[in-house]
């Protein structure tokens, strides 16, 4: 396991968002503009050649329901530098019990 050791800044020219629907799960893509900080911590993920981390609130929803509660909204960030794509799982943790796996977009 590879943990990124000081915080980089990735160019980012695709944003991809996972959030929990009414009885499914919505996938939101969209162009991009700019880069992302991977915080110290992050995880390089070999296979998927990605880094990976968790994040409260990195990509705030209205359409979320964890985003629109109390609490905050706990998200799973996973920065493709090879391709400039970032992918935000909201609920990883619900996504994976209730799919089985985290959903594929790549």
């Amino acid at each position: 396991m590879i943990t990124l050791l000081r915080p980089i800044s990735v160019p980012i020219q695709e944003f991809i968002s996972v959030r929990r629907g009414e009885g499914h799960w919505v996938k939101t893509e969209a162009e991009a503009e700019g880069s992302v900080r991977v915080p110290l911590g992050a995880v390089w993920d070999r296979p998927h050649a990605c880094w990976t981390y968790f994040e409260a609130d990195h990509d705030e929803s209205e359409e979320c329901s964890a985003c629109a509660s109390a609490e905050p909204c706990v998200q799973e960030v996973s920065v493709y530098p090879n391709v400039g794509k970032i992918l935000v799982v909201h609920e990883p943790m619900v996504a994976r019990a209730e799919s089985g796996v985290m959903p594929v977009t790549n």
